[in-house]
């Protein structure tokens, strides 16, 4: 089965970059202090990010990376065996790096999709004027025109808190609480519950699985409802973790999808270490 590989190349490029994007409305709950709702949250998170994005530029370097889990359960050596080209892991670590040229204009782009072990399934290239995705296994190559700037990632990130606006100020959305990671005071922001819209069985190892299975899979899970949860470090207000858990009819939680922020922030060319845009072949 072959899948085209647009929606990541484009994902990765511009909305990979946009943290606060991943959550979509915030259930009703109230922040211990009863300093900071929602609203607040969201602004100064996107702020955070914002100031981040500000530094970038000419010369310098934007480095991202994130690891994502997506389940595959059960499904996974059938899922395996279904995806022959675009295959992406149970866990893998995204990352990228993006030159900024003249005018705030991206000017080269590098990164990839791995593994916990280092196996590479993904590259993606700058290639003259053009962005190469290619796929390791098949060699299949996927390419658009490199026409993305500083602007363009801001203005994504812009149109992409809307919808969260739009909850806040309807009153669905405020705050559940707050942790502590690793020491660091932590604060979660989590999704309504709902009901689950459970994975159909593919019928057959062809067409069934663009219909019937979606990741993450969670059809033996007996799943009654979702949660989608956004940690955001509440010393920086960058966003740094985002899980979605269904709960079982017993009431018990399963994380079945999780996107950690390793890096995200602006280099000097200089830190970017040697080879990291060269071509394959090393020139």
């Amino acid at each position: 089965m072959k899948r085209s590989p647009s929606w990541r190349t484009a994902m990765v490029i511009v909305f990979g970059v946009l943290g606060v994007a991943a959550a979509v409305t915030f259930a009703v709950r109230s922040w211990p202090s009863g300093t900071l709702d929602a609203a607040t949250v969201l602004a100064r998170s996107r702020d955070a990010e914002a100031r981040i994005l500000a530094e970038a530029t000419e010369g310098k370097v934007f480095h991202l990376v994130d690891t994502v889990y997506k389940r595959h359960g059960p499904a996974a050596a059938r899922i395996r065996a279904m995806s022959d080209e675009w295959y992406s892991p149970e866990s893998y670590q995204g990352e990228l790096w993006i030159e900024i040229g003249s005018g705030g204009k991206i000017s080269r782009v590098c990164g990839s999709v791995a593994d916990e072990e280092g196996t590479v399934y993904q590259e993606i290239r700058t290639a003259g004027e053009e962005v190469v995705t290619r796929d390791v296994a098949t060699g299949t190559e996927e390419r658009w025109p490199l026409l993305r700037s500083v602007k363009d990632i801001a203005r994504a990130a812009k149109m992409s808190v809307q919808t969260i606006e739009e909850e806040i100020a309807s009153g669905s959305a405020t705050i559940v609480g707050h942790g502590s990671v690793d020491g660091s005071r932590t604060i979660i922001l989590e999704v309504s519950r709902r009901p689950e819209i459970r994975a159909a069985q593919p019928e057959s190892e062809g067409e069934g699985y663009s219909i019937g299975y979606s990741l993450p899979y969670t059809a033996d899970l007996d799943a009654v409802e979702r949660v989608k949860r956004t940690e955001i470090d509440s010393g920086t207000f960058l966003p740094f973790r985002w899980s979605v858990v269904v709960i079982d009819a017993a009431g018990k939680e399963h994380l079945v999808e999780e996107k950690q922020r390793v890096a995200f922030e602006i280099v000097e060319r200089a830190e970017v270490p040697p080879g990291v845009f060269s071509d394959p072949q090393g020139s």
